[in-house]
């Protein structure tokens, strides 16, 4: 993110009651923390910065295929989907001399959702405003941090099932493509995909096309 879209940054430890501060994008493209219920409630209408981190392997028949998280049956949001490898808000700890560390944030999240450990190298590739409709507010915004990493099977051995993540799935790339392309009544029954993973996805298969037709 352009370093003069972070400017004036509230950093606001949480307090003695433990609350959680996450960061959102005001009307002037400034970062600022509030607090996690509050920016997560549609009714205030703050576009959240999320990051969300694409790992890619090699299964052992050799097909290139993601690393997808399959969330917890008892999530709030999209409980029993499958999402990205690791993904979740930017917090005041991200922060390195005033500007968002994201590959570092992404690096927490992939530790403390996957337990990965020996952090791989990881790379941002592309930013873009995810949108949710929810009947009776406002669009739900999320600024999306994309990044890649690839992966070692055997990185994925200390994973362990969580309150969040019920498990992971090693899924062929071009399957992956596939089912997010095909309209989700007709998707075969295991391939619910988050909102924000699935617009990811075709954000990078719109970027991708752009380019192609460059002269």
């Amino acid at each position: 993110m352009p370093k003069e879209n972070l400017q004036n940054i509230e950093n606001k430890e949480p307090s003695s009651e433990e609350i959680e501060y996450v960061a959102v994008i005001n009307n002037e493209g400034e970062v600022e923390f509030e607090a996690r219920d509050k920016a997560s409630n549609p009714e205030n209408d703050l576009k959240r910065l999320i990051i969300g981190l694409l790992g890619f392997t090699r299964n052992e028949e050799g097909e290139d295929c993601m690393i997808l998280q399959r969330r917890s049956r008892s999530k709030k949001e999209y409980p029993d989907h499958l999402t990205f490898a690791a993904s979740g808000h930017i917090n005041p700890e991200d922060l390195v001399e005033d500007e968002v560390d994201f590959i570092g944030a992404m690096a927490r999240e992939l530790n403390e959702e996957m337990g990965i450990t020996t952090i791989p190298s990881l790379a941002l590739i592309s930013s873009f405003e995810s949108r949710e409709q929810k009947e009776g507010y406002p669009d739900i915004r999320k600024e999306m941090m994309l990044g890649v990493t690839q992966i070692e099977l055997s990185q994925l051995e200390n994973f362990t099932t969580t309150d969040e993540v019920s498990s992971y799935e090693l899924i062929p790339w071009e399957k992956v493509l596939t089912q997010v392309m095909t309209d989700p009544e007709d998707r075969e029954e295991k391939y619910k995909f988050t909102i924000p993973f699935e617009q990811s996805i075709l954000h990078l298969v719109d970027t991708a096309d752009a380019l192609m037709r460059e002269p």
